[in-house]
């Protein structure tokens, strides 16, 4: 293990290689190979599970979901494993480069998605048991108020928070609970417009 040697190297190494997992753009991908629209042409026009979904393909859009959580688990399993857990600041980077990737992908002219299915394999690679508790709390909101985006936004304040008081607790880094509010605010950002739509009434439902 090289974790007590975070040296300029590591970080470039590590911002460049989370940002190139996240970069892979699994909605496109899993529309070529199953000869679908490409999911930026239709919808929301975002390449993410809930708008595959919209092509009426579940298996479009479970194959994307995976995919898109395996990016960031696999960028925060590679940043431990290569640099170990005594350097938060490694997977601080990892964490915020690897969903900067996949909402602006370099293989995919940097129109990618919002991000949400990434940052639940983030939060598994940290803490899995906390991760069943945010996507638990996902499906209930979104079974019962039928909006993805409202789901996404509140899943995305409860991990904050709880990040937050981890962190007061003394049992997560400074680090860690900075990656993951930069990251929630993003992913905030990114839902500008549901937010718009929720507050006028005019947000797309999903179906179960």
């Amino acid at each position: 293990m090289i974790a007590n040697n975070c040296t300029n190297i590591h970080f470039f190494s590590v911002t460049i290689l989370s940002y190139i997992i996240g970069s892979i753009p699994f909605a496109v991908l899993t529309s070529i190979f199953l000869g679908l629209e490409d999911p930026r042409n239709f919808g929301s026009k975002n390449p993410g599970a809930t708008n595959m979904l919209r092509t009426g393909n579940k298996i479009a859009a479970i194959i994307t979901l995976l995919g898109d959580m395996i990016k960031g688990f696999i960028a925060i399993k590679i940043t431990t494993i290569i640099y170990g857990i005594n350097c938060p600041k490694l997977m601080g980077l990892s964490i915020v480069f690897v969903v900067l990737g996949h909402m602006y992908p370099v293989f995919a002219n940097f129109r990618g998605g919002k991000g949400i299915a990434t940052f639940f394999g983030i939060l598994s690679a940290i803490n899995p048991l906390s991760s069943v508790f945010y996507a638990i709390s996902w499906i209930i909101i979104s079974y019962i108020w039928k909006y993805s985006s409202m789901s996404s936004i509140v899943t995305v304040v409860i991990a904050i928070t709880y990040y937050f008081i981890d962190y007061k607790t003394g049992n997560t880094d400074r680090e860690i609970l900075i990656s993951i509010m930069v990251v929630g605010i993003l992913l905030i950002y990114k839902h500008k417009k549901n937010i718009k739509k929720l507050i006028n009434g005019t947000e797309n439902s999903i179906n179960f």
